[in-house]
């Protein structure tokens, strides 16, 4: 069976600030995102989630396209490394590619110290946007679409899926390879080494 890849770019502001992105082309192609998850409730509400989603992005006309206008909207909002935690969870090897000036074990650190901070902020997330479930159901009462517990629901997936993508990297259940990169030197940093 072949391995799910995926690959990591670090990029750094400076020596203490640096973050994580994911590389414009995946090594491989990603799995069948439904994977299975623990609890029914969960599993239930991220298998609406992935058929409305299916049916909103193959809309061409109507008020399916505004919402799929506004999905594409309120994503670009979210940050980039939610986006690297959610995919952690389908990914056998993880390869975090650095610039090679920076050693294996510093930039192991702040890889590990990325995936704390996320896991933190997803999992407080999930408890926030679970409790405010009953809230935003109760909205049903006003006219139109309920947006409020669409986006909360919508929410509460995207961190649950990313806590799991942080859980799997915790747990040591994905393999990662550090790789040092020449393209990712700066011409600031060039200048500094010759």
């Amino acid at each position: 069976m072949k391995a799910n890849r995926m690959r990591i770019i670090m990029e750094l502001e400076d020596q203490r600030r640096c973050w994580f992105r994911l590389a414009a082309h995946p090594l491989d192609q990603p799995p069948d995102p439904n994977i299975e998850s623990k609890h029914w409730f969960l599993r239930k509400l991220e298998g609406a989630y992935q058929t409305t989603l299916r049916a909103i992005e193959s809309a061409e006309s109507g008020l399916m396209l505004w919402l799929k206008k506004l999905i594409q909207y309120l994503e670009s909002k979210i940050g980039l490394e939610e986006a690297v935690m959610k995919q952690l969870r389908k990914a056998d090897v993880v390869e975090v590619v650095h610039p090679p000036q920076y050693q294996e074990k510093w930039v192991r650190r702040h890889f590990r110290r990325f995936t704390r901070r996320q896991l933190h902020y997803h999992q407080r997330w999930l408890v926030i946007n679970f409790l405010l479930l009953p809230l935003t159901g109760a909205m049903m009462v006003l006219p139109g679409p309920n947006v409020f517990f669409g986006w909360n629901a919508f929410r509460l997936i995207s961190h649950y899926l990313a806590r799991e993508g942080g859980k799997r990297v915790q747990r040591g259940l994905c393999q990662i390879r550090f790789v040092p990169d020449q393209s990712l030197i700066s011409t600031d940093n060039q200048k500094m080494l010759a």
